[in-house]
């Protein structure tokens, strides 16, 4: 499977499960996220898949290479990558 079809299937994946299984926001403050929580799930997931092995490198691969997938990605560039959850 070519590297971009297993990002959308992943991605249609977590949704649709996030969707079913999620009935509350998860995040309860903080400062408000840029990227849903299904989309950080799969860049996640994928950046695991993938053997990136710290949040830094999962963010620069995902806005190297699928900027335009995650075009909110480059917002969350100041603040630690995670800290959305």
């Amino acid at each position: 499977m070519r590297q971009d079809e297993f990002i959308i299937k992943m991605y249609l994946m977590v949704d649709d499960l996030y969707k079913k299984l999620i009935t509350t926001p998860i995040k309860k403050g903080g400062f408000e996220t840029q990227l849903s929580d299904s989309e950080l799930i799969c860049m996640e997931l994928v950046g695991e898949f993938l053997n990136l092995n710290t949040n830094q490198n999962i963010w620069q691969y995902f806005r190297q290479h699928w900027l335009d997938w995650f075009p909110n990605i480059t917002l969350t560039r100041d603040k630690p990558f995670l800290l959305h959850w």
